[in-house]
């Protein structure tokens, strides 16, 4: 079973960064979920950004330029390394 991919993907803007916070996947699943892994799409290439515990529900991302468009997905991954699409994706611009 592959796991729930997060939903409600945000992102706050801040001086070349930005903070992205997410919803998890089904609560059903929570039990069977280990981290969650954050991209960046350049070129429709996913670029590893970070990995959080299952229980973390935000990242910050540094080291963008400011004014210039970044596209970010979240995926969540299970124990038994099964990891969700990221149906979800969202532009921000950093400050």
């Amino acid at each position: 079973m592959v796991a729930k991919t997060p939903f409600n993907l945000v992102g706050v803007p801040g001086i070349n960064s930005v903070r992205l916070m997410w919803s998890a996947s089904a609560e059903n699943e929570q039990a069977s979920l280990t981290h969650y892994k954050i991209y960046q799409l350049i070129d429709g290439e996913k670029i590893l950004k970070g990995e959080v515990a299952a229980s973390t529900r935000s990242y910050l991302i540094s080291g963008l330029t400011s004014g210039a468009p970044a596209l970010f997905a979240v995926t969540a991954l299970r124990n038994d390394g099964q990891e969700s699409g990221h149906a979800y994706t969202l532009t921000v611009i950093p400050e």
